[in-house]
């Protein structure tokens, strides 16, 4: 695909939600109710001068930044848990800050004790979580917050098996909005608050668990709300104010409002987020497919998700780095006049977006078709 046909994809997109309101005041909303507010049509930017530099190209050096950093079993555990700990004394109480941290770990087992601070995820790089296996601990205490876990904001883990020694058998997730855990096998329990640290309370609320499995239970303590989505529980113990269940797999007894649960058996319609995978010496973006009325993880059963995943090589992405908007910005808007209605485009499966990674923390945009 050439870039000129790239721009005339976007630029259709971008007049298609024009046209059809997406972009404009809705009158049906009473927040933009003329008599309210003035009515604000959102406006396409012009074109930015062009400096004359060339475009970023896709290539196969893979940089995902500073604040990136990869692990591989060669590597001593002692090593790996000074890394660690020096994020950890960075991001433990930086709710405020600008830091941004992602920990990968290639395939391997690893011995550690991984404590998560603010802005900061683990993610394992195989296959399928018990790939990348960390016996020991990944736990989010509240030990900054004398045991009150209502900001711990802002952390997650994804694509891991955890068996856990440091806390017996228990992990600890004491967390609050903005967190999750994806394709996580836990090896034990799972604890919702921080029962460790001292302090006057052990507050926690709220969170997110999908496609994920807990081997004995999960205890949600003081957990004032949850969801959790396409997760093997095997049991639950707890209840407060309001739990979400969809297409879990041995969700608590009781139905709303009776009870501060509200089950939905099955998943109506989910694709699961794209993963990053390392096998030898290639990354690759894994977009799972679309599902319908699933219940369950997607990766329990061998092949039952994976044969008909999308398996894409990284050096399809482009990697964008800050100092890099400019382009991106003169990459998505230049010769946009040359597009309108009356020339239909699509995009090609062959084409795919932009990696972004603003203080190297990632968020993968593939095109799914």
């Amino acid at each position: 695909m050439k870039r000129g046909d790239l721009f005339r994809i976007l630029w259709t997109l971008l007049y298609a939600a024009h046209s059809q309101g997406i972009l404009n005041s809705d009158s049906r909303d009473p927040r933009h109710d003329p008599a309210v507010r003035p009515m604000a049509v959102a406006k396409i930017p012009p074109p930015i001068p062009d400096s004359g530099g060339s475009l970023p190209d896709l290539c196969d050096a893979i940089d995902f930044g500073p604040n990136v950093i990869i692990f591989d079993s060669s590597m001593s555990n002692t090593f790996i848990q000074s890394q660690i700990d020096s994020v950890f004394q960075i991001q433990e109480a930086n709710q405020f800050g600008s830091q941004r941290y992602a920990l990968f770990f290639k395939p391997g087992n690893y011995s550690l004790n991984a404590q998560l601070g603010f802005y900061t995820t683990i993610l394992g790089l195989g296959t399928s979580p018990d790939a990348v296996t960390i016996t020991g601990g990944v736990n989010s205490l509240a030990a900054w917050f004398e045991d009150n876990a209502t900001q711990n904001f802002w952390r997650g883990v994804e694509n891991i098996a955890i068996k856990p020694t440091v806390y017996g058998n228990n992990t600890i997730w004491a967390t609050s909005q903005g967190t999750w855990l994806r394709r996580v096998h836990v090896n034990g329990t799972l604890w919702l608050f921080d029962y460790i640290s001292p302090g006057p309370n052990n507050w926690s609320s709220g969170g997110f668990i999908a496609d994920s499995v807990v081997d004995i239970e999960v205890q949600s303590g003081s957990q004032q709300q949850y969801l959790t989505r396409n997760t093997d529980l095997t049991k639950w113990e707890g209840q407060l104010w309001n739990m979400v269940f969809v297409g879990d797999l041995n969700p608590p007894n009781g139905t709303w409002p009776s009870s501060p649960f509200s089950i939905i058996q099955k998943t109506p319609v989910i694709r699961e987020k794209p993963y990053l995978t390392f096998d030898s010496s290639t990354f690759s973006v894994v977009v799972p497919p679309l599902k319908t009325h699933s219940q369950g993880p997607s990766w329990t059963a061998p092949g039952k998700c994976e044969n008909d995943a999308t398996s894409i090589p990284l050096n399809r992405f482009y990697i964008a780095k800050p100092n890099v908007g400019s382009y991106v910005h003169k990459f998505l808007v230049v010769n946009v006049e040359a597009v309108g209605p009356e020339n239909p485009y699509y995009i090609s499966p062959s084409f795919f977006c932009f990696c972004f990674f603003s203080h190297a923390r990632a968020q993968n945009i593939p095109y799914n078709t």
